[in-house]
């Protein structure tokens, strides 16, 4: 494809609404996120910097999902794109993430993740499936984003039946779905989960 053929197409795609444009890597082990989606959960990818207007408001959000889904298999991790470790941590003291932390300073998942508004957030199902992402953080959406990750929570992997159709009570999993999840472990490129600094 010409490059102003390629142009055009990234203009036209930059253009529609953030709901539209499906951003992201497609399956999340195609990334280079270790350990995340295991034990069969649904994952939201956020990324962020010290310097971003909305990301004070954005990790309020997420504890509050945390508090709320983790239990129910949500995996919130926050991706710092900062050059510098103590820009983030000096935001970190401001603003604790209940969440888990990865620090990204060489931008290398940016390879994996199209990131161009921060916070700029991707959801993936129980599969690895990316469903949705959002660039921004609008404090007037965060009931759509809380829709959406219920949505995900509420529906079964894909190629799991639901407790239901496998005419098993509520709160009771087959053996079979009981140990799924992402089979394999994902590549990592040193981004190994991280605790914020005290």
């Amino acid at each position: 494809m010409p490059i102003r053929w390629r142009r055009h197409l990234i203009a036209l795609l930059l253009s529609l609404p953030c709901s539209l444009a499906l951003a992201g890597a497609e399956k999340l082990n195609d990334t280079g996120l270790s350990g995340a989606g295991g034990h069969n959960n649904v994952v939201y990818v956020s990324f962020w910097t010290s310097w971003c207007a909305s990301c004070p408001l954005a990790f309020k959000w997420m504890n509050k999902m945390h508090q709320r889904y983790a239990a129910q298999g949500l995996q919130i991790i926050a991706i710092n794109l900062d050059s510098e470790r103590a820009a983030a941590d000096g935001f970190l003291r401001r603003f604790p993430a209940l969440f888990e932390l990865r620090f990204d300073p060489a931008r290398e998942s940016t390879a994996d993740f199209p990131v161009r508004v921060l916070p700029d957030s991707f959801l993936y199902d129980r599969s690895g499936r990316l469903l949705s992402s959002h660039q921004g953080f609008r404090p007037t959406d965060r009931l759509k984003y809380e829709a959406a990750l219920r949505e995900a929570l509420a529906a079964p992997a894909a190629g799991e039946q639901s407790e239901t159709e496998l005419g098993l009570p509520p709160g009771k999993t087959s053996p079979a779905s009981a140990g799924t999840g992402f089979t394999a472990l994902l590549q990592a490129f040193a981004l190994a989960p991280q605790r914020q600094a005290p």
